[in-house]
C-alpha cells in the first residue's frame, strides 16, 4: 500500500477557511471562533424562518404557492438583492 508521504500530508479537517490548525491537531482560537458564530448565526436564521410558518401557516402556504408562479429570473433578482443587502448589513456592522 502506498503512503503519502509525512511532508505531503495535511488534515483537511483541522482547517477553517485557510487558517492551520495547531500542531497538536486543535483549531486556533480565531477559527475556532469563527465556527462557533456561524453555527450562532445558521440557528438564528433557523428561529426567524421559522416565525411566519409558526405564526400564520395558511398565509406562508398561499405565499410558497404564489412563489411557484414567478419566474426563475425574478427569484434570482430577489436572491441577489438579498445576498447584497446582507453583505452591506455585514459590511456596516464589521
Amino acid at each position: 500500500m502506498c503512503q503519502t508521504p509525512k511532508k505531503f500530508r495535511y488534515n483537511l479537517t483541522n482547517t477553517a477557511f485557510g487558517q492551520r490548525g495547531t500542531p497538536d491537531g486543535n483549531l486556533t482560537p480565531k477559527a475556532h471562533r469563527m465556527w462557533e458564530d456561524l453555527g450562532r448565526a445558521l440557528c438564528l436564521m433557523l428561529v426567524l424562518e421559522g416565525i411566519i410558518p409558526f405564526l400564520y401557516p395558511a398565509r406562508w402556504r398561499q405565499l410558497v404557492v404564489s412563489l411557484a408562479e414567478v419566474s426563475n429570473r425574478q427569484l434570482r433578482l430577489v436572491g441577489l438583492a438579498s445576498m447584497l443587502v446582507g453583505v452591506g448589513c455585514l459590511y456596516l456592522l464589521n
